[in-house]
């Protein structure tokens, strides 16, 4: 059984933000939610991130002078495991990091196969035996592995993300793949995350796929270890 908590996040003194996550990785968790978002431009303007013991609480602290540090949202928002991001913040950049279209992408179908093998055969998608939380894998340069899960599959990408911004990866050269279906949400995360190719074991919304074309995002759905469907091929 899935365990979920409710994360109350504060930038200074004010509460922020609310949101509904798996009790693991949370630093990640709010380090990829900030960037995927558009709030920050670079993991750098977080200059710390503390949680606390029960991990019922975050306190974060921005770098002094960087246009996040206007970025209050108008109203507190609590973002459910399931739910897509609505809350709007006050910024310089107003909604967020500009959405860019992605350069092209040489995506090798064997490294597809293989994270679906991954997923489906070596059972690491938690899935399989508790079918209560999402998982997501972040391939880099189609070597090394990140891996997260959370009752949200929105959390488990910004985890992955999250953890590859602290080891410096470069995200323009990583594949994304999620246990979770694929809304327009999803897809806008992973180009203004800058990753190339997002892969899903489940389908796409029709949104999700006109928005991957319009911004170049490879998008590959259905995935099994021998079978997959290419609804965007990022050209």
């Amino acid at each position: 059984m899935a365990a979920e908590k409710c994360l109350l996040v504060y930038i200074g003194d004010r509460l922020t933000l609310k949101i509904i996550c798996s009790p693991s990785h949370l630093g990640y968790l709010l380090l990829g939610y900030f960037y995927s978002e558009g709030v920050i431009a670079s993991p750098d303007e977080i200059v710390r991130i503390d949680i606390s013991a029960d991990g019922r609480r975050a306190d974060i602290q921005l770098r002094e002078g960087s246009d996040s540090e206007l970025a209050w949202p108008r109203v507190e928002q609590v973002l459910s495991a399931a739910s897509a991001n609505k809350w709007l913040w006050v910024t310089r950049r107003e909604k967020g990091r500009e959405l860019r279209p992605l350069p092209r992408h040489e995506w090798q179908m064997q490294e597809v196969f293989a994270l679906a093998d991954e997923f489906h055969h070596a059972e690491v998608y938690v899935s399989a035996h508790s079918r209560s939380v999402h998982s997501c894998t972040l391939s880099v340069c189609g070597v090394e592995r990140y891996f997260c899960e959370d009752i949200g599959r929105h959390n488990a990408l910004d985890k992955v993300i999250g953890m590859a911004l602290m080891g410096g990866v470069d995200l323009s050269n990583t594949v994304a793949y999620t246990s979770g279906r694929v809304p327009v949400d999803m897809a806008v995360k992973a180009i203004r995350s800058r990753i190339p190719v997002l892969i899903s074991k489940s389908l796409p919304s029709a949104e999700a796929v006109e928005m991957a074309k319009k911004y170049n995002l490879t998008m590959i759905c259905a995935a099994q270890p021998h079978n997959v469907l290419v609804f965007a091929d990022g050209a």
